[in-house]
């Protein structure tokens, strides 16, 4: 799908509407799908939730329908997404659980990173600070997989990844300075620093490699996100 602008996506929407219309009377459901889901992106792009939620089920159908396993991934984390920007927390759980389990099933890294931040904010907005700085940190030490994977490809890739993401590292670091464990909170807070990053894999004696280096867990591991 084509990248575009914030102000372009008024005329994107339009173009998907054109697609979408082929689509049906073609009856091209793959075709017809990929529109629904430009619609999906488009309004989330322009934060109004209810229209996210509205093309995401109609995707999320589609792809039942079609037995395209695969292709829920992306409608249930959008819908879990947008139900944590209306706020609905419990409603979001429901769906990003889904969307954990296939994003494991598909071994997709940044999906699963993707999720486990958002049950990361559904579990800190349920006052459940601890279930959610294990997640936050299982979501961070999958970013870091992938971080230093674009580390040994291209530097302005990963830089442009840490842009990206920091947001998830500021949330966790938050959480921990919240339930007081400050040194925690500085650890993540320095892994978006390049040079403090790099310092910290020397100082990890254990690691193998840089894929390896994760940040140390202080809580009980091992809760399944359907226990939270």
């Amino acid at each position: 799908m084509a990248r575009y602008s914030d102000w372009e996506w008024p005329n994107a929407i339009e173009s998907f509407q054109q697609a979408l219309t082929i689509a049906r009377e073609t009856k091209n459901r793959t075709a017809e799908g990929a529109a629904l889901l430009g619609f999906a992106l488009a309004y989330s792009t322009l934060n109004q939730p209810d229209k996210v939620i509205e093309y995401s089920q109609q995707v999320l159908t589609l792809a039942s329908e079609t037995k395209q396993r695969s292709v829920e991934l992306t409608p249930l984390t959008m819908l879990g997404v947008a139900y944590v920007n209306l706020h609905q927390f419990d409603k979001a759980a429901v769906y990003l659980e889904q969307a954990l389990v296939l994003a494991r099933e598909l071994k997709s890294r940044q999906s699963e990173a993707t999720v486990l931040g958002m049950l990361m904010i559904c579990r800190a907005e349920r006052q459940q600070p601890r279930l959610a700085i294990i997640l936050g940190k299982k979501s961070v030490n999958l970013l870091q997989e992938v971080r230093t994977d674009l580390h040994d490809i291209n530097q302005s890739l990963e830089q442009s990844f840490i842009q990206r993401w920091q947001l998830c590292y500021r949330y966790l670091a938050d959480l921990l300075v919240a339930q007081g464990r400050l040194p925690e909170a500085q650890q993540v807070l320095g892994l978006l620093k390049q040079q403090e990053y790099f310092e910290f894999v020397r100082r990890d004696a254990g690691a193998a490699s840089l894929t390896q280096v994760h940040i140390n867990f202080t809580a009980a591991v091992g809760i399944a996100v359907g226990e939270c």
